[in-house]
Order: C-alpha cells, then structure tokens, then sequence
C-alpha cells in the first residue's frame, strides 16, 4: 500500500464518520470530526509537499510491540464488562473508533515529520482506550477529545530523558495530557464539559469490578514486574482512609478505594517505561502515587469539585520523581547489602504477586460494602454531580440491586453475577424510576 493512498484512507474514513454523523443530525460532533480532519490533511499535504521537493522517502517499519497489545486487550476486556451494565460504552464505541483512526493519523505524520519513517503498530490503540477510561467530552464540545489525543502524542515525541543509558519518554503520555487538559477545565470551572462524573459512577455498576479490575492487573504484573507498585499505592489509600475516617469521626467515603482510583493505580500508573526499576523504588513510587492521590481527592472535595480526576494528577509529579526513587533504592540495596541484611534468595515476582493478592483478598469485604455518609460533614459532597439519568442508575437501582439480589455483589461472585445478570441488566433499564417513585411516596 503505498503512502499517499493510506494517508488518503485515514481522511475518507474521518470525513465519512463525520457525514454519519451529520446525518444523525449530531452536528456539534460532525463539526469537530471536520476540524480534526482539517487539520492532519494540511499537514499531510505539507509532508507529502516536502517530501517531494527533498527526494527523501517516506517510510514504514513494523512497530508491533507486546506491552501495547497487551495493555490493549485487557482494556478491551474492561470495556466489555463495563458496557454489559452500561449502554454507555456501546454508544461511545463509534467516537472511540473516530479517534483511533485521529490518532493513527496523528502518529504517523509526527514519525514521517521527524524521522522519514513511521513505525506501524498497536500503539495508539491502549493510548485512545486509556485516555477514554478517565475523561470523555461532551458531543458538543468534542474537539476537546482531539486536542487531548494530539497534545498526548507531542508530549510523548519531545518530552524524554535518558535512563539507563537509553532514551525514554519522561511521561507516562496518556496522563500528562489529561492531567494538563482536566487542569485548565477546573481553573476555569468547566468540569462540567466532560463526562468524567459518569464515567466514575457508572464504573460501579457491575457488580464484580474490583475483581475484575484486580484480575487484569495481574497479568501486567507478572508480566511487568509491576506488582510493587500497585502494593504500595493500595495500601498508602487503605491506610489514609482509616486515619482520616477516625479523626473525622465517621467514613471519608463510601469506600476506602473509589472503583476509578483502583484502576489508575492498576493499569494507569504502572507503565513499565516511566516507573522504577528497582524494588524499593517501585514501593517508594507506589506510595507516593498513592498518598498524592487521597490528597488530591481531600483537596478537590474541599473546594467542592468532583474528585474523578484525583488519580490523574499525581501520575506526572511521580513520574519526575522516578530516578530519585531508584536513586533511593539502589542506596538501600547496597546500605543492606554490605550490612548482611539482604536476603540471599530475594523475593520474586512470584512472591511478590502472591502477597499482593493475599492483601488484596484480606481488604476485598470492605471494596464490596458500601458505607453511608449521612452523618459525616468532612469532606464536603462536590457541587457538581452526575446526570440525573445516571443518579438514578447509580443510587437507585443499584441499591435495589444490592437489597433483592446481593449474591452477586459478593466478593468474586462471578457464578452468581452470571446467573443473575438479565436480572440485574432488567433494574438498571427498567426498574430505576419505578424504584424512585416509591421512595417518594413513602
């Protein structure tokens, strides 16, 4: 396939999404689509101009990589059991695949750009997924998801450092930009342009998310060494939120780790090429990602704002922090080392997994429990909340869920969830105003 037909096939497939989409009379949206597509045109023409004039040829190299793939299919996987209790996602999937196709472009005329050469793979694919896991936007405001894809590429592109002796992105890429993008919506007090409430409430409708959630990050880590980072953020969250529980005099929150929290810290955070590579380091990087994050919600509470881009924020501000944490770990290893307090069979990923679910399983019965804050008044509730449709679906119906079918909502209680699922699919569509209505009338 030569170069000027793909770069062509990228544009005809953005142009006829935005003409299907004009033709669902969802302008706003068609709008940005044309913008987006505007945009890599002009630059494709330039490079294909400038190309030409220089005589130096484009190229294309295979660029498939196994962190991506993977990352991509456990996201994937999390995508389907979230859409199996919220219609959401499958309505979301056509704009998912819109930006795929930006991306793709994007990728490859910033790698033609530089390098005269574009490294194909599944790269852009857990970078899309990943950014929709946290922040999507409003239809009408669309051209906002654009410029966070576009701002994460040249972040990863011109942001690096050199780490053992080659070099990296400094940034795990996704979380810079929705760090830099979800900044500028709170100092300006537009929150409200994104779907992250109902991103962050809808994550708490199937039943077995934790688990699932846990199960996933497993493979990262056995594949990644990964674990001790996940430790250490788990367990700075658990703590915080028993200290502060205490000296508040009641529950913080609902749970001592919000379903979206548990995946940043799982699959967010723990980007092999921008965390510590030593054991302590990771553990050091872990619990400050961790403790910077439970601040992060306190603050954001504090101002009454909602906290669904706490986890976010930290990942930079570590991410800087990483050659101190090796620096860190490699201090100790030698400190114990050369004092004989180093073990001679040192714990393995094995070990190290193994302890990770033993802790995870010990604190799994109060991630099931929802508590009820009726009586706490720290930290204040944010102003702004989700959708009304959502609210009903998230504290109505799940509620009725969790009283008249709680088998499922059991820790693992994956056989149950299967049998129950119609069930459970049945309230979530139908039975949340029924519900609402009777509460009032009572």
């Amino acid at each position: 396939m030569s170069i000027p037909f793909l770069l062509l096939l990228m544009d005809i497939t953005l142009i006829a999404s935005a003409a299907w989409f004009w033709s669902q009379e969802r302008t706003a949206l068609a709008v940005s689509v044309i913008g987006a597509t505007a945009v890599v045109g002009f630059w494709q023409w330039l490079l294909l101009g400038v190309t030409k004039s220089t005589g130096q040829p484009l190229r294309m190299s295979n660029g498939v990589r196994q962190p991506h793939y993977i990352q991509a299919m456990l996201q994937i996987c999390l995508y389907v059991y979230w859409g199996l209790y919220w219609d959401g996602v499958a309505l979301f999937v056509p704009l998912i695949l819109v930006q795929l196709v930006f991306a793709y472009a994007i990728d490859s005329v910033l790698s033609w750009t530089r390098y005269h050469e574009w490294r194909v793979g599944f790269g852009p694919v857990p970078i899309v997924l990943s950014i929709n896991l946290f922040l999507w936007f409003r239809e009408e405001h669309f051209y906002l998801q654009f410029v966070l894809i576009a701002l994460t590429y040249f972040c990863r592109e011109f942001l690096h450092w050199t780490r053992g002796g080659r070099s990296t992105h400094i940034f795990n890429p996704s979380a810079l930009s929705l760090t830099c993008v979800s900044a500028v919506l709170l100092m300006t007090n537009r929150l409200d342009l994104s779907r992250g409430v109902e991103i962050i409430e809808s994550l708490t409708l199937p039943p077995n998310v934790f688990e699932v959630i846990f199960l996933l990050g497993i493979v990262v880590q056995l594949l990644y060494r990964t674990t001790l980072v996940t430790l250490g953020a788990v367990a700075s969250q658990v703590l915080l939120f028993h200290v502060a529980s205490y000296f508040a005099g009641a529950p913080i929150s609902r749970l001592p780790i919000e379903v979206s929290v548990f995946l940043g810290l799982t699959l967010l955070v723990t980007d092999p090429s921008t965390s510590p590579r030593t054991s302590v380091g990771k553990l050091l990087f872990g619990m400050v990602y961790g403790t910077g994050t439970f601040l992060a919600f306190i603050a954001l509470r504090l101002v009454q704002q909602p906290s669904f881009v706490d986890k976010i924020w930290m990942v930079p501000i570590v991410n800087l922090m990483v050659p101190g944490f090796d620096r860190i770990g490699t201090t100790v290893s030698g400190w114990a080392t050369g004092r004989n307090w180093m073990p001679v069979h040192r714990p393995g990923r094995f070990a190290w997994v193994a302890a990770y679910c033993s802790f995870f399983l010990l604190i799994l019965t109060s991630f099931k429990n929802p508590v009820v804050q009726s009586q706490t008044l720290f930290p204040p509730p944010p102003a702004a909340t989700a959708t009304p449709k959502m609210l009903t679906v998230q504290l109505d119906n799940r509620k009725y869920c969790r009283e008249s079918i709680p088998e499922p909502f059991e820790p693992f209680g994956f056989a149950s969830e299967i049998a129950a699922y119609r069930r459970i699919r049945e309230v979530y569509l139908f039975h949340g105003l029924a519900f609402r209505l009777s509460l009032l009338e009572r």
